[in-house]
């Protein structure tokens, strides 16, 4: 099974010694909503969130990649929410799916 995200962040956190409130405080987060990222129940950050995180766990440029990396995997198989908006407002993409049905 490949690393997550989450997993990835709370590998580095405790091998740097740092709590997770510690972090979380650091980055200007939730220790719940921390948690909910090392525990996959939370996708990973904005960028500027992520950019913090790779500075507070001293990452190397070869994990920062990672983590970036990790960051845009997505979660699930699942399509994005706002898909079915997209395509009733596009008219070519409309018709091709509406046509179907």
């Amino acid at each position: 099974m490949e690393q997550t995200f989450g997993e990835f962040v709370r590998q580095k956190r405790m091998e740097r010694g740092i709590t997770l409130r510690g972090l979380a405080a650091r980055l200007g987060l939730s220790p719940v909503y921390m948690s909910n990222i090392e525990t996959s129940r939370r996708p990973a950050p904005a960028l500027e969130y992520l950019d913090k995180l790779a500075v507070e766990l001293n990452l190397s440029k070869g994990d920062r990649t990672l983590l970036l990396d990790l960051a845009a995997r997505p979660e699930t198989q699942r399509v994005s929410a706002d898909l079915p908006d997209y395509i009733m407002v596009r008219e070519s993409l409309s018709f091709m799916f509406t046509s179907r049905f």
